[in-house]
């Protein structure tokens, strides 16, 4: 009967491979987030949308970073 537990480098693994993207996504959020506080075509009603949305994305990559770092520190 196979093992119901996953390969620990298998894992790690894939652990790494879930974070990379994630990492390029905050930081891309990041850069938004500095260009849009800075435009000066956006009104502000516009800007304040734009941060909050980006804001929001940059949580929400941070959530899912600190599942993948729990997860990795549960394994070890």
């Amino acid at each position: 009967m196979p093992s119901t537990h996953p390969d620990p480098e298998a894992l790690a693994a894939a652990l790494h491979d879930m974070k990379s993207p994630l990492s390029a996504i905050r930081g891309r959020a990041q850069l938004a987030t500095r260009q849009v506080a800075i435009s000066p075509t956006l009104a502000d009603e516009e800007r304040a949308t734009l941060l909050r949305h980006l804001r929001a994305v940059d949580e929400c990559v941070g959530r899912v970073c600190a599942q993948i770092d729990a997860i990795r520190i549960a394994g070890a």
